[in-house]
C-alpha cells in the first residue's frame, strides 16, 4: 500500500514538473492583417463620428455666405464686386491651403494638421462673429476657408487608413453624409437665427462642431500607415495596441512584427504625383474635380438666387431696403433638396460597395451632364427644385465615389498631398463657378447655364479615361510598391 502511494507521489510530481505547453503565437505582419485581427470596434465608430463633424464643419463654413450675403449685402452696402471677392477669397485660400495641408500631413502626421487648423478655425469664426466690419469678415474668411479645406482632404485620407479594408468606405460615407446634412441644417439655423439672434450670433453659433472635431481628434490615434513609412516603430507598437485595447482585443499571444517593405521616402511632393504611374490619374482626377465642384459651388450660390427671396427688395441699389432671408417656401424646397441628396449618397455608398468606384462615378457624371440642360428652361420655382434636386443627387453621387476611388489608388507616402491636390483643383473650380454666378446670375443666366454645362463635360470625359477599379485594391504605402 506504501509502495503503490509512493509511485503515485512520484508520477504526481513528474505531471506537476512537466514543462508547459505554450500557446502558439499568432504574428501579424501587415496592417492588414492587424486590422482584420481586430475588427470593427470603437476606434472605429469615433473616426465615423469625427468624420461627420469634419464634413459637417466643412460645409458650414463655405455655405454660409450664401446665407448670410444677402443680409449683409444691405447691411454693408457691398457691390458685386466685394461678393466676388469675398467668394474669390473664401475658395482660393481653401484650395492652396489643401495642397499645402496634405504636404504637411504627408510629412508631420495627420493628427497635428487636423487639430491645429481646427483650432485656427475656431478662433477665425469667433473673430468674424465679434467683428461687424466687411473687411475683418473678407480676411476671417480667407482663414477658415483655408482650415477647412485642410481639414476635409486630410480627414478623408485618415479614416481610409484605420478602417478595415471591407469598412473604410463607411468613413467616407460619414464624412459626406456630414456635408449633405449640414445643407439643410443651415439653412435651418438661419432662419430661426438670423431673425432672432442676428448674423453674429449665428456666426458664433456655427463653431460648435468645429470645437467638437478639436475633442474628437485629441481623443483619435495618430495614423498607423503613416506611423509605419515615417519610420517610427515604436510610436506604431504602441499605436496598434491603443487600438486593440480600445476594440476589445487582447494581444497576450500576439505578435506584431510590422515593418515597411520598401523605403522610399517620406513623400509629400507634388513631384512625385506627376511622376510614373500616378500622373495620369492625378490628371484625370484633377480636371473631373474641377469641373464637378465648378458645378457644385455655383449652384449652391445660383439656385438661391433663383428662388429669388433672398436679396434686397424694391430697389436695384443695396443698402437702401429692408433685407429678408430665405423664407419658408425657400424652406421647404430646399428640405427637398437635400433629403433627396441623403437618399442619393446611401444608395451611392451601396453601389460602390458592390460594384465598385468607376460606375457611379461615371454614372453621377452623365446624369449631372444631362441635367445641366434643365438650367435653360428653369421658369418655375417648381422646376427649378427638379433640377436642383437631379443636380444635386448627382453631384453627391459623384462625390461619394471620387473620395473613396482617390485615396485608394495613392500610396501612404502622398496620400494626403494627392488627396489635398485634387480638391485644391476642385476648389479652383468652385471659386471660379461662384464667382461666375456673382457676376452672371442677374444679366446672363443662359451665359451662366453654358458654362455650368461645359464644366460638367469637361468631367464627364476626364473619367471615361481613367481604367483602374479601386475596390479590391489593398491600400499600398511605398512609391515603389506603385510602381511594381
Amino acid at each position: 500500500m506504501t509502495e503503490k502511494k509512493g509511485e503515485a507521489i512520484s508520477l504526481l510530481q513528474g505531471v506537476q514538473a512537466a514543462p508547459k505547453i505554450s500557446t502558439p503565437t499568432l504574428t501579424l505582419t501587415t496592417l492588414s492583417e492587424f486590422y482584420e485581427f481586430i475588427g470593427l470596434g470603437w476606434i472605429h465608430y469615433q473616426s465615423f463620428i469625427t468624420g461627420f463633424l469634419v464634413g459637417y464643419a466643412d460645409y458650414t463654413e463655405l455655405t454660409l455666405i450664401n446665407v448670410v450675403m444677402p443680409l449683409l449685402r444691405c447691411r454693408w452696402a457691398l457691390t458685386d464686386g466685394f461678393q466676388t471677392a469675398i467668394a474669390f477669397t473664401v475658395f482660393g485660400s481653401y484650395g492652396l491651403a489643401s495642397w499645402a495641408a496634405g504636404k504637411l500631413a504627408d510629412i508631420t502626421g495627420r493628427k497635428g494638421v487636423l487639430l491645429g487648423c481646427s483650432l485656427v478655425l475656431i478662433g477665425a469664426s469667433l473673430i468674424a462673429a465679434l467683428s461687424d466690419n466687411k473687411w475683418v469678415f473678407l480676411a476671417t474668411r480667407a482663414v477658415t476657408g483655408a482650415c477647412v479645406g485642410s481639414n476635409f482632404s486630410t480627414y478623408v485620407a485618415y479614416v481610409l487608413e484605420i478602417s478595415p479594408n471591407e469598412h473604410r468606405t463607411t468613413g467616407v460615407f460619414m464624412t459626406n453624409l456630414g456635408v449633405v446634412i449640414c445643407y439643410i441644417s443651415i439653412y435651418l439655423q438661419g432662419m430661426v437665427i438670423l431673425e432672432s439672434l442676428g448674423w453674429q450670433w449665428y456666426i458664433a453659433i456655427l463653431t460648435i462642431p468645429s470645437i467638437l472635431v478639436v475633442v474628437m481628434i485629441i481623443l483619435s490615434p495618430e495614423s498607423p500607415r503613416y506611423l509605419l513609412v515615417s519610420g517610427q516603430g515604436e510610436r506604431l507598437d504602441r499605436t496598434l495596441r491603443h487600438m486593440a485595447h480600445r476594440n476589445g482585443k487582447t494581444l497576450e499571444n500576439v505578435k506584431i512584427d510590422i515593418k515597411r517593405d520598401t523605403q522610399g521616402g517620406r513623400g509629400g511632393t507634388i513631384r512625385e504625383l506627376f511622376s510614373g504611374p500616378l500622373r495620369r490619374n492625378t490628371i484625370l482626377l484633377s480636371l473631373f474635380f474641377f469641373g464637378n465642384i465648378f458645378c457644385e459651388f455655383g449652384c449652391s450660390a445660383y439656385f438661391p438666387i433663383m428662388y429669388s427671396s433672398g436679396f434686397c427688395k424694391n430697389s436695384k441699389e443695396p443698402g437702401t431696403e429692408t433685407c429678408t432671408a430665405l423664407n419658408l417656401n425657400d424652406m421647404i424646397h430646399l428640405c427637398i433638396v437635400s433629403f433627396s441628396g441623403v437618399l442619393a449618397l446611401t444608395i451611392s455608398w451601396i453601389v460602390t460597395n458592390k460594384f465598385g468606384r468607376l460606375p457611379v462615378l461615371r454614372g453621377g457624371t452623365l446624369t449631372l451632364f444631362l441635367s445641366t440642360f434643365g438650367m435653360f428652361f428653369c421658369v418655375s420655382r417648381g422646376f427649378a427644385t427638379f433640377i436642383n434636386v437631379i443636380i444635386r443627387c448627382s453631384q453627391i453621387m459623384a462625390n461619394m465615389a471620387l473620395w473613396m476611388y482617390l485615396p485608394e489608388l495613392l500610396p501612404t507616402v502622398v496620400r494626403a498631398t494627392g488627396v489635398g491636390f485634387v480638391n485644391s483643383m476642385g476648389k479652383l473650380g468652385g471659386l471660379v463657378g461662384s464667382c461666375a454666378v456673382y457676376l452672371l446670375a442677374y444679366s446672363s443666366p443662359r451665359v451662366l447655364a453654358v458654362l455650368f454645362l461645359g464644366a460638367n463635360l469637361l468631367s464627364l470625359i476626364a473619367t471615361l479615361f481613367l481604367k483602374v477599379e479601386s475596390r479590391d485594391l489593398l491600400l499600398k504605402d511605398d512609391l515603389a510598391e506603385e510602381s511594381e
